[in-house]
């Protein structure tokens, strides 16, 4: 079942993928020709380079599970592309299905996925307040789901930790003295919530200074390229801090239309490059054998 689920996943995708080639094809040829090509390429490799962070950030955190490493990191390149063109951060939803797939317990696919996120999230805050400090003037950025979204994960992450302690306490009580079925229920969440803990830690300890530092590198190398790209287009009076949050935290347009058409259209060339580099590392021992 799994083989079959990859093979349409696979299918799509390349679906997907010819299908934007020959809808996006002539406004990528118009882009080239309407700006120097080293410039774009330089842009390109750099965002390139973030998503290729992100993998090892991947093999960093299942250091302790060693084996799904490179199925994880070949996870990430083939839903990176359609999660990309999925508006509002939905395709985070697609990314954690793919770890699914990978992971055969579900604890340890949601624990790595939690902890990309809190890197991300963390990261963000930091580029967004410098920004703030630096320009003075962001009033255009949606700070206040920023400050929504910080303060959710920060509780999320301690109240995890918090709860599992507390459900320590419950799960031995109800081993006791449990004895109807929402006891039973009881304990199953207990158990999950604690396994989920431990996933977590395991994760991430000892690696916590790797793992802020790939963050930083990542989100470092998309920031250069985003700016990089607002200089190739003429965009280098625009308000980077505004710009660079409504492309990334938001999702949406909400300023400089024309500009981010160009940069979504060559994030899709790199994310499209990473895509057919993995299915061509897929199907190399397939053809070898063969």
């Amino acid at each position: 079942m799994n083989r079959r689920a990859s093979k349409i996943y696979l299918a799509v995708l390349l679906a997907v993928v010819g299908g934007w080639v020959v809808l996006r094809h002539e406004d990528v040829l118009q882009g080239i020709a309407d700006a120097a090509l080293p410039s774009i390429l330089g842009a390109c490799a750099l965002y390139l380079g973030s998503h290729l962070f992100r993998m090892l950030r991947l093999l960093l955190l299942t250091l302790d599970d060693r084996h799904h490493a490179p199925p994880l990191m070949l996870a990430h390149a083939l839903t990176a592309f359609p999660s990309s063109l999925l508006p509002f951060k939905i395709g985070e939803l697609l990314r954690l299905a793919s770890f699914y797939h990978v992971y055969g317990y579900r604890q340890k696919a949601l624990a790595v996925w939690l902890m990309e996120r809190f890197g991300d999230i963390a990261m963000l805050a930091i580029a967004i307040s410098g920004f703030a400090l630096l320009e003075r003037d962001i009033s255009g950025t949606p700070r206040s789901m920023l400050g929504l979204t910080v303060l959710g994960l920060f509780l999320g992450m301690f109240g995890l930790f918090s709860l599992s302690k507390l459900l320590h306490y419950i799960r031995q009580q109800l081993v006791l003295t449990g004895q109807r079925q929402r006891d039973l229920a009881l304990l199953r969440i207990s158990n999950i919530a604690i396994r989920l803990e431990l996933d977590i830690r395991k994760s991430i300890v000892g690696r916590w200074a790797g793992f802020l530092l790939l963050s930083a590198f990542i989100w470092a190398m998309e920031i250069f390229a985003f700016s990089y790209f607002l200089g190739i287009f003429k965009y280098g009076d625009a308000s980077l801090g505004q710009m660079f949050s409504n492309a990334f935290l938001s999702g949406l347009s909400l300023g400089g239309a024309d500009f981010f058409n160009f940069f979504e259209m060559y994030r899709s060339c790199v994310l499209i490059t990473l895509t057919l580099m993995m299915i061509t590392f897929l199907f190399l021992p397939m053809r070898r054998r063969a």
